[in-house]
Parts: structure tokens; C-alpha cells; sequence
């Protein structure tokens, strides 16, 4: 399945929404007051649940709060990763 990225409303990150489940990739650090990653600044990604219901939002998948990557790519393919596996096991 394709996975469509789009830059984030927010900052300067990525996000791909998927139903009620969001993926994002968003840098550490920014420059330029915020408006774009820091150079060299390593990135964060995940996936959150939306619940309708509750309106609250919850992860989705494994917890991946500490693990940084080095680059926004390998950022989005590691929260694609995240995904896939907790879509198989769930």
C-alpha cells in the first residue's frame, strides 16, 4: 500500500492520514523560528489512533517515543513500519 505524505499545517514535519490512524515524521530541533528542521537535527516519528468517541488520541503500534532517526525518509519508512506491523497484528 502507498503511503501519501504530505507536509505537516503545524510545522515542519510530515504526515500521512490514514483513516482514523496518523502517521508523522517531525525533526527535533527547527531554525528559522520554527519554520524549518534544524540542519543536522535528528527526526522523531510515530503513529496515533483517533477515537472519535472520546475525542481522544492514543499511539498506535509499538512505542517508538525515544528512538530518533537520522533523516525525515528513514523517519516516514520507520513510522510506515510501525503501522504495517500493528495493522498485521491487530
Amino acid at each position: 500500500m502507498r503511503i501519501d505524505w504530505q507536509p505537516s499545517e503545524y510545522g515542519p514535519g510530515f504526515v500521512a492520514v490514514l483513516g482514523e490512524v496518523t502517521l508523522f515524521a517531525m525533526p527535533e530541533q527547527t531554525a528559522h523560528f520554527g519554520t524549518k528542521p534544524k540542519r543536522g537535527t535528528l527526526w522523531r516519528f510515530g503513529c496515533t489512533h483517533w477515537d472519535e468517541a472520546t475525542r481522544c488520541a492514543s499511539r498506535y503500534g509499538r512505542d517508538t517515543y525515544g528512538r530518533e532517526t537520522a533523516s525525515a525518509k528513514e523517519a516516514m519508512r520507520a513510522a510506515e513500519t510501525v503501522y504495517n506491523e500493528a495493522r498485521t497484528h491487530a
